[in-house]
C-alpha cells in the first residue's frame, strides 16, 4: 500500500515530513525530508511528477522498475510532497521559475501509480482558506515576483487582477487552485481521499494523531504527540500578527549593479544586521482579512 500526503501546504507539512513521518514504526517513509538528503529515486520521481525534465520510454520504464524494487518486502510506504499541488516552481535543471499546473502534476502521479500497479490512497490536512492562501503567497513571493513581476508582490494588486479577470489572471488563480479540493477530486478518486483537520493538529493533538495513525494502520503512540508541537519553517509575521515579507529596495538593487558578486558573498552577514536591513529592504504586509480575497474564495471554492 502506498499512502500519499499531498498537503495542503502551510499545514505543518515540513514538521511532519521531518519529525513525525520518519519515526513511524511500521511505515517506510519515502517522501521529502528536510533533515536529510532526499533519495535519488525520490528526486527522479519528483522530476517526473513535476515535469522538470523529459523522460524517454526507457527512463520511465527504469523509474517504474526501480520503484517496484524499492517496494519489495515493504507493506506500507508513505510519500509526502505538497509541491505536487503547487503550480509555481523552480526548475533545478534550468534554474528558472516556471508554471506547471496542478492538473498536469496529478495526472502524472496517477499515471505512475497505475503503472506500478500497487494499491494507493491519499490524505490532506485542511486549514482555513484565508490563512492558507495568504501564508502560501508569502512563502512563494520570490517565485511570484520572478514569474509575474514585482508589482504582483502587492497582494491587493494580485487579487485585483484575478477579480477583474485582467490578462493572465488564470495563471494567478493557480495559487488558489493549490487548495481547491473540488478541482483535486475531479482528478483523484474521491473514495481514495481522507481529509484531516488542521485545527485538531493545533488544538487537539492526541485526536489528530490517533486519527492519522488509524488511517495509516499504525498502533497508537502517545510518545509521538510531542513531534507535532515542533515548529519548522513558520511563515514570517510582524509584531501585529500580520503576514509579512521583505524584498530588496532600489538602493540595494543599485548597489548590486556595481559590487561584484564575489565581494557581495563575503559580506552577506551585513544583511543580517537589522539597522542595515531597514535601509536596504522594504517590508510588504499581506492581510488575510480582505474583501476581494473573500469574494474570490466564494466564487471559486
Amino acid at each position: 500500500m502506498i499512502i500519499i500526503n499531498l498537503g495542503f501546504p502551510k499545514t505543518s507539512t515540513t514538521n511532519l515530513q521531518t519529525h513525525l513521518y520518519p519515526n513511524l514504526k511500521d511505515i517506510n517513509y519515502f517522501g521529502r525530508n528536510y533533515k536529510e538528503k532526499n533519495s535519488k529515486l525520490f528526486d527522479q520521481l519528483n522530476d517526473f511528477i513535476e515535469n522538470r525534465r523529459n523522460f524517454s520510454n526507457s527512463d520511465l520504464n527504469k523509474l517504474f522498475q526501480d520503484f517496484k524494487n524499492y517496494c519489495k518486502g515493504k507493506n506500507k510506504i508513505l510519500i509526502s510532497q505538497e509541491t505536487w499541488i503547487v503550480s509555481y516552481q523552480k526548475n533545478i535543471l534550468t534554474n528558472k521559475m516556471e508554471i506547471v499546473n496542478l492538473e498536469r502534476k496529478l495526472r502524472n502521479l496517477l499515471f505512475f501509480l497505475h503503472k506500478i500497479n500497487t494499491p494507493y490512497k491519499f490524505f490532506f490536512i485542511q486549514r482555513n482558506l484565508k490563512s492558507s492562501i495568504t501564508s502560501l503567497f508569502v512563502t512563494l513571493q520570490e517565485r511570484i515576483g520572478i514569474i509575474f513581476g514585482e508589482k504582483f508582490l502587492m497582494f491587493e494588486y494580485y487579487l485585483d487582477y484575478i477579480d477583474k479577470k485582467k490578462y493572465g489572471w488564470e495563471n494567478l488563480l493557480l495559487l488558489f487552485d493549490t487548495f481547491n479540493l473540488k478541482k483535486i477530486t475531479n482528478i483523484l478518486p474521491k473514495d481514495k481521499i481522507r481529509i484531516f483537520n488542521y485545527n485538531d493538529l493545533l488544538n487537539n493533538k492526541e485526536k489528530f494523531l490517533n486519527e492519522l495513525l488509524d488511517y495509516l494502520g499504525e498502533d497508537k503512540n502517545k510518545d509521538l504527540i510531542e513531534k507535532l508541537s515542533i515548529q519548522t519553517r513558520k511563515t514570517a509575521k510582524n509584531k501585529e500578527g500580520e503576514y509579512q515579507f521583505e524584498v530588496e529596495n532600489r538602493i540595494l538593487k543599485f548597489l548590486k549593479l556595481f559590487i561584484p558578486k564575489f565581494v557581495r558573498i563575503k559580506f552577506t552577514f551585513l544583511l543580517k544586521i537589522e539597522f542595515l536591513r531597514y535601509f536596504l529592504f522594504k517590508k510588504i504586509k499581506v492581510k488575510k482579512e480582505n474583501n476581494i480575497l473573500e469574494k474570490i474564495i466564494n466564487e471559486y471554492f
